[in-house]
């Protein structure tokens, strides 16, 4: 029996490995169990002796780093949604912090916000998906944006995600959905330009 257990810890802790190689992030307990086929209590388990004897570290909610991976890991921090659709209020929330190789990413600081809606679909941006964002003030024409802008019916500010342009003196916030139309405004506050997109696989 020990022999047994032995053997499936490391058979989680090689598929922690995989997955963190293909994908660049952590997989979490539930993926695990999926891809090892066995209970979640029992991925718990072996991750519990994983972590005791030093071959991973846990940050957050599900969130793992392996000895193997550690080195070029970044936590990147996850602060709440970004509207794929019609902007939403400007709200800045950290949720967790994600493990990500950052050789992924390449130079710079990096936040993480969670898509909300369809608008960004034809750029292969989907509802509930994580995009990792570079933090910098300005962007060229059609790279795609995280802009703040301001609400003019009440003064309050907007955040949404968009491909970005400058037409003569207007800003062009374009949605990737043929069905939806592109925001108009006088000005943008650039947030940071999209780099990577981690997906739900459904």
């Amino acid at each position: 029996m020990i022999e047994r257990n032995e053997t499936r810890k490391i058979e989680i802790y090689n598929y922690i490995n995989e997955f963190i190689k293909e994908y660049g992030v952590c997989p979490s307990i539930t993926e695990i169990a999926d891809g090892m086929r066995c209970a979640k209590s029992t991925v718990h388990k072996y991750l519990v002796r994983l972590e005791e004897e030093g071959y991973i570290e846990k940050y957050g909610r599900n969130q793992i780093v392996t000895k193997q991976n550690a080195a070029p890991v970044e936590r990147i921090p996850l602060i709440g949604m970004v509207a794929c659709g019609m902007p939403r209020s400007a709200q800045e929330e950290l949720q967790t912090y994600i493990p990500v190789d950052k050789r992924l990413l390449g130079n710079g600081e990096f936040f993480a916000l969670r898509a909300n809606g369809e608008s960004m679909i034809e750029a292969g941006i989907s509802d509930g998906d994580i995009v990792f964002v570079r933090y910098q003030p300005t962007a060229e024409d059609g790279q795609v944006v995280v802009a703040i802008i301001e609400d003019a019916e009440d003064g309050g500010v907007t955040a949404t995600l968009k491909r970005f342009y400058r037409d003569k003196h207007k800003i062009r916030l374009h949605p990737e959905n043929r069905e939806m139309e592109d925001i108009i405004v006088d000005d943008a506050k650039i947030v940071g330009v999209a780099v990577k997109v981690l997906k739900n696989i459904s």
